[in-house]
């Protein structure tokens, strides 16, 4: 069992050293075509565009899994989804992604966790692969990407409570229209606060890329009926 730990947890650190060196690529590429931001007040004004685009997911998800479970299993996704959608990872770095994407733990991706899943794929696939079953979703991956990157701009691949302070106190708006009601007042600060502990899933004092993900899923109401 302490082989097994150990194994799991190098995974895990490769794997976030993976997720780190594909965002500063990405975040390098955005900027050299002038795609970053410079508000947030631009990424809620694409958050109906962005919902829109990731229900546009529902209908692969739906057929990954047959079976009536809630969610699908690795196999499920690697024979499905991910042909699908044309996402090839090695099967070792798959398996990682996948837990990561399992933020609850249960061994299977639900529909907020299988956008996680998408988009980490989408992050780490080879850039000499073609990606034309992601085509339509490049807008509303990307735009996570910007929105992400406009917060970790030290690229570190997590987000702080600084973080997000930094960005409110530059006006980039505090997402009041769109995200979850919480009290108001406080000033920027407290704003910053609020937003970050929706952020911080799992309290552990910084925002990791799925985490963010998954929070801006919320904020665009992704899944929600209409």
């Amino acid at each position: 069992m302490g082989c097994a730990c150990s194994s799991e947890r190098r995974a895990g650190a490769s794997l976030d050293a993976q997720l780190v060196a594909a965002l500063k690529r990405k975040g390098a590429e955005r900027k050299a075509a002038g795609h970053t931001l410079k508000s947030l007040d631009v990424v809620l004004l694409r958050l109906p565009a962005l919902r829109a685009l990731l229900n546009s997911c529902r209908g692969v998800f739906a057929a990954s899994h047959a079976d009536g479970v809630a969610g699908i299993r690795l196999d499920e996704f690697q024979q499905h989804a991910a042909q699908a959608l044309q996402l090839h990872l090695p099967p070792e770095q798959l398996q990682a992604v996948f837990a990561e994407a399992d933020l609850d733990g249960d061994r299977l991706i639900d529909f907020k966790e299988f956008i996680v899943l998408v988009v980490l794929c989408w992050l780490l696939r080879p850039a000499s692969e073609p990606d034309a079953g992601l085509a339509a979703l490049h807008p509303a991956l990307e735009t996570l990407l910007d929105a992400f990157l406009l917060f970790d701009r030290r690229g570190r691949g997590l987000v702080t409570r600084a973080d997000v302070d930094a960005v409110l106190r530059g006006g980039g708006g505090d997402a009041h229209a769109h995200a979850p009601a919480t009290p108001r007042g406080g000033g920027a600060g407290h704003s910053a606060s609020r937003r970050f502990s929706e952020m911080d899933l799992d309290h552990s004092g910084g925002v990791s890329f799925p985490e963010f993900i998954l929070t801006l899923e919320g904020w665009a109401e992704v899944g929600e009926e209409e």
